[in-house]
């Protein structure tokens, strides 16, 4: 049977509506097996999130909840800021939590959660900082560089940054 491809069209449906009703917060959850036992196709809710933060002016987006156990921590950092920045200030919210559903139905151990989810959480919050990052966790780790205040530029040839010299002063003189 061949799915069709749709990227979260219900979920981007609804958070337009919400939107525009005046709710404040949308939470995205990512229980895979739980959707598809309600016949539902699941969406990744990070891939969404963003989505649907672009996709509406004031609606919050809230991941309820995104699990280690499912991505590394340093992918799910990534991800948190790629969707900081398309919903901008204020507008969304980072949900961390193991995600028992998902253990139980990989048949993973589940005893012993609360040691990785802080090594999960100081990570994310390590990586979300900005600065270089280096941790040695017990079930991950993470060594991050820090981020550039500015991203370094191409270097041009001078050549090339006559010619645009030379047009920008065109440009302003023919104004």
């Amino acid at each position: 049977m061949s799915v069709p491809f749709r990227i979260g069209v219900m979920q981007l449906t609804m958070a337009r509506a919400m939107d525009e009703a005046g709710l404040d917060t949308i939470w995205l959850a990512e229980a895979y097996p739980w959707w598809r036992k309600h016949g539902m196709e699941a969406r990744s809710s990070t891939v969404v999130s963003a989505l649907i933060a672009r996709e509406t002016k004031r609606l919050t987006v809230g991941w309820g909840i995104i699990s280690p156990f499912t991505r590394h921590p340093v992918q799910v950092a990534m991800d948190a800021r790629v969707v900081q920045e398309a919903a901008g200030p204020g507008r969304f919210i980072l949900g961390f939590g193991t995600s028992k559903i998902f253990l139980n139905n990989a048949g993973m151990q589940t005893s012993k959660t609360l040691g990785p989810m802080r090594d999960a959480v100081e990570i994310v919050r390590g990586v979300l900082g900005g600065e270089a990052f280096h941790y040695e966790g017990s079930t991950w780790n993470a060594d991050v560089p820090a981020l550039q205040a500015e991203a370094p530029r191409r270097s041009t040839s001078r050549r090339r940054r006559r010619r645009c010299r030379r047009s920008r002063e065109r440009s302003q003189t023919a104004a």
